[in-house]
């Protein structure tokens, strides 16, 4: 199918279950996530907007539902705004499913902030790199820490282990 296609059997779909079920926040998440990654490939920020909509209305239908959260952060800090992005992670952080990621997301908006600061004429596509670049960076500085921390466990069991040798 080609992409100009399947985005529109993709519209219609989600459209279909929009009816079926008025009240469940799959297809907006789903539609929403469409609209993100178009927004990534084009920077027209109709996309952005677009998307950010589409998690907004995931979460009034379904405003126990957090996991539409962690997209709305994602489309804030696209979109510069990056109060709002925060404060949903304060939200995240009283939820131990979703704390470790709010603190990477937390990391990483600070980041792309501190980024954007020292450069106030950015553009989309310098705020969507710096947005990658961050969200890699904390990523793979957890993945260090994690083998950093079972390295060590290692090395004390080995130390362990020599000192019930003698």
């Amino acid at each position: 199918i080609p992409p100009g296609q399947k985005s529109v059997l993709l519209e219609k779909n989600i459209a279909r279950a929009k009816e079926l079920c008025p009240n469940c926040g799959d297809p907006s998440l789903v539609m929403g996530k469409s609209f993100l990654e178009q927004y990534y490939s084009t920077q027209s920020f109709s996309f952005l907007k677009n998307a950010h909509h589409e998690f907004e209305s995931a979460l009034e239908k379904n405003f126990l539902d957090l996991k539409f959260l962690p997209y709305l952060i994602q489309t804030y800090t696209l979109q510069g705004s990056f109060k709002k992005a925060k404060e949903i992670c304060y939200k995240l952080f009283k939820y131990q499913k979703y704390e470790h990621n709010a603190r990477l997301d937390y990391s990483a908006i600070i980041l792309v902030e501190s980024n954007i600061t020292r450069n106030p004429s950015s553009r989309p596509e310098q705020i969507i790199g710096a947005w990658k670049q961050a969200k890699e960076w904390v990523t793979n500085r957890d993945k260090r820490l994690w083998e950093d921390l079972q390295k060590q466990k290692e090395r004390q069991n080995q130390f362990m282990e020599r000192k019930a040798e003698k």
